[in-house]
């Protein structure tokens, strides 16, 4: 098995689809969540205005035929009646044409919540003009109200956060961590040399693809391992004949070699002129170095077999 030096790193992948999946939400939440809030506080304010202007409307209405008939005690008993009924009516005045105030009750002295001035003209249904009705309502119940209703939408804006937020990372889990986990683990395994396992991963998106990529490359080193250990099975089995034939070749070329300088040692001790002897002495000189040439190949053949024993002499 081939063995490749790996070193594994902690992965942060997940650490950063947290954040990002929290940068999402957030940005959604101040995007769609900051305005929804900002739409409801206008709707209360608009709604508050609207009951404000009624009321006024409504103290008009009552407060035209006492004023037509200049019958001011029956306009305070009515004011004051109305006033003790809506707690949130501050204060309430009638005016005449030349804006005289002509009958009121309350005050808006100590109060220091934030106050809305409503007007409503005193008419006759032929739309003759008797007066003005001015009223001041105290806005605290309108800011409470908002308050408990920009609190409630915030509420249910978090938990909508949150369970988008679960669903967004399960979505992302099963979709993309667990995937890129998968990947990672096999392309380790790969790594350290495991060819023998296929690399699959459980999506048809582009991890799906890259998986079936690296798949390809395992076949392929797979295969080209095999093909390189057939090879060198092959040039194994070359180097043993090679070793034999020069084995065999060698003892064979030492046995008549060995012949012909015993022969030529023999020829010397018999009567030869000087060329003669001149010519013995080559044959042998050239028969002794062929034989040490023998020699150094089977040597050398025997290192290659492991069949040389080396020993120190002193």
């Amino acid at each position: 098995m081939i063995t490749t030096p790996f070193t594994p790193t902690r992965s942060c992948l997940g650490r950063r689809l947290i954040l990002s999946m929290l940068l999402i939400v957030i940005t959604a939440f101040i995007g769609f969540g900051v305005p929804a809030v900002l739409a409801e506080q206008q709707e209360i304010s608009e709604a508050f205005d609207h009951r404000g202007a009624t009321l006024a409307r409504s103290i008009s209405y009552i407060s035209v035929e006492p004023l037509l008939l200049r019958d001011y005690p029956v306009l305070d008993g009515r004011l004051l009646a109305l006033a003790s009924d809506r707690t949130e009516l501050l204060q309430v005045e009638v005016r005449d044409l030349s804006g005289r105030v002509i009958s009121g009750h309350g005050s808006t002295a100590g109060h220091l919540e934030e106050l809305r001035l409503y007007e409503y003209p005193v008419s006759l249904d032929d739309g003759r003009v008797l007066g003005s009705i001015s009223i001041k309502v105290s806005a605290a119940q309108l800011s409470a109200q908002t308050a408990r209703d920009i609190q409630s939408l915030i509420l249910h804006a978090l938990a909508m956060m949150v369970a988008l937020s679960a669903a967004m990372w399960l979505l992302i889990d099963r979709l993309v961590r667990r995937p890129v986990a998968d990947l990672d683990r096999q392309a380790r395994s790969l790594g350290q040399g495991d060819l023998d396992t296929p690399i699959v991963v459980g999506s048809a998106n582009q991890l799906g693809r890259l998986a079936q990529t690296l798949d390809m490359a395992r076949v392929q080193l797979a295969e080209s391992r095999a093909a390189i250990t057939e090879q060198n099975e092959e040039l194994r089995l070359l180097d043993r004949m090679r070793d034999e034939f020069i084995s065999t070749v060698s003892h064979e070329m030492r046995t008549p070699l060995n012949g012909v300088i015993g022969m030529a040692g023999v020829l010397r001790e018999t009567s030869l002129d000087e060329d003669q002897l001149q010519l013995l002495s080559m044959m042998e000189s050239s028969g002794e170095s062929l034989l040490v040439l023998i020699n150094d190949m089977l040597d050398v053949s025997r290192l290659e077999a492991g069949r040389m024993a080396l020993a120190i002499k002193r």
